[in-house]
């Protein structure tokens, strides 16, 4: 249960995927034996096979077995990614309003960046985004259909997680995978709530008949799927959480990089995005939690100084948070955690603009915060928008 583990565990499978990215490897690339990827990233077999559940979690890889057998290179499809927003987002009778919300922005933005003289009005989103040429709303707009056939039931996310009330586990997938699915489905069918106790590692090997090992990479599947937390110490074991945005991003970045979406597409979505998301967090206004964290921007005593790039995103993700719809806040951020793992050097970039632009960037930024907390929709767009050309002006334009 230890969270030093878990955090080993990603970051193997972050390098496993960033190799991937750098190489290019095409579909069906054998990255390597189990033997072969220990010696190269310098990790143990538990360790290793932890990274792996979680790329295959993600959809982006999975061990073969055989002579010829190895970690082959996949390409997840929308439901790896609908998934984890399924999990989220659709749970209540609030999932058709923030659908019917993030169908009208994507709308909105399919017709923005649509050529002139496009007549878009009447056709499907997904046509609609065919028409823009942009490959990055392409990919969301397949993602987000999937979403919404999920919602509607006619998706595949009943049948892609296994469905086992008698405690028996389909043949598919690593075992490890198996039994997570049946325990995804357990915890979404169940009466348990948010900080029950699901469970400890010992609880698992003795409910499937498994190792440790296995039970480990049970457990950071379910970690990668947003639904527990471990806790240390007296007590400690599997507890029960709502997944936030962090369960969505990696699989939502590992889907554009499947797609060989290029950065410079991407950048122009989450830049179209993020106008459309503080309008709407305009309009509807910010919670509480959210709106302390805009006063605190335009607090006189706040710093006028960034130090680095984590100074900068931290501000940066205190707007994005005002986002009132989940959804549009999911694909924001999976646009941006797919910028990073575009762009290696990209915190370095971050950095210097950071430390050279800082008073313009906080001034910006401060301008967005003030028209979302006026209700000022018009003006928060407008303001996001000179926020965004000094950005691309400094960091894109010269990257």
């Amino acid at each position: 249960m230890d969270t030093l583990e878990q955090k080993k565990a990603v970051t193997i499978a972050e390098s496993i995927q960033q190799d991937m990215l750098d190489a290019t490897a095409p579909l069906g690339t054998v990255l390597g034996s189990e033997v072969q990827l220990c010696e190269r990233y310098g990790v143990g077999r538990d360790a290793l096979r932890e990274a792996i559940r979680i790329l295959e979690f993600r959809g982006m890889a999975r061990m073969r077995r055989g002579p010829k057998g190895g970690l082959v290179v996949r390409r997840p499809n929308e439901d790896a990614v609908m998934r984890p927003l399924a999990y989220s987002y659709l749970q209540g009778a609030h999932a058709p309003v923030l659908l019917d919300d993030a169908r009208a922005v994507l709308t909105r933005i399919a017709s923005t960046l649509a050529p002139l003289g496009t007549e878009t009005d009447t056709e499907p989103l997904i046509s609609m985004a065919q028409h823009t040429g942009n490959e990055a709303l392409q990919a969301i707009v397949l993602v987000f259909e999937a979403l919404c056939a999920s919602a509607r039931g006619e998706g595949s996310l009943s049948t892609a997680t296994a469905r086992c009330d008698d405690g028996t586990l389909s043949s598919s997938d690593s075992r490890a995978g198996r039994i997570a699915r049946h325990l995804i489905q357990r915890i979404r069918m169940g009466p348990a709530g948010e900080g029950s106790r699901l469970g400890s590692e010992a609880d698992l090997c003795a409910r499937y008949d498994i190792g440790i090992p296995v039970a480990r990479q049970v457990i950071r599947l379910l970690e990668q799927s947003g639904l527990i937390v471990c806790q240390r110490g007296r007590g400690n074991g599997m507890f029960l959480r709502t997944p936030g945005i962090e369960a969505v991003t990696p699989a939502l970045a590992s889907y554009l990089v499947s797609r060989s979406v290029s950065s410079r597409e991407s950048w122009v979505l989450g830049q179209q995005l993020s106008i459309e998301t503080v309008m709407l967090a305009a309009s509807r206004r910010a919670d509480q939690a959210n709106t302390r964290s805009l006063e605190k921007l335009l607090d006189p005593a706040a710093p006028t100084v960034l130090r680095d790039a984590a100074d900068l995103l931290a501000i940066d993700r205190a707007v994005d948070r005002c986002t009132p719809n989940p959804v549009l806040l999911a694909i924001l951020e999976g646009l941006k955690a797919y910028s990073r793992l575009r762009n290696r050097d990209r915190d370095l970039a971050l950095t210097r603009f950071a430390t050279e632009h800082g008073p313009e960037f906080l001034a910006s930024t401060r301008a967005v915060a003030h028209a979302i907390l006026t209700g000022d929709c018009r003006g928060a767009g407008e303001a996001q928008q000179l926020k965004n050309q000094l950005f691309i002006s400094r960091v894109i334009q010269r990257s």
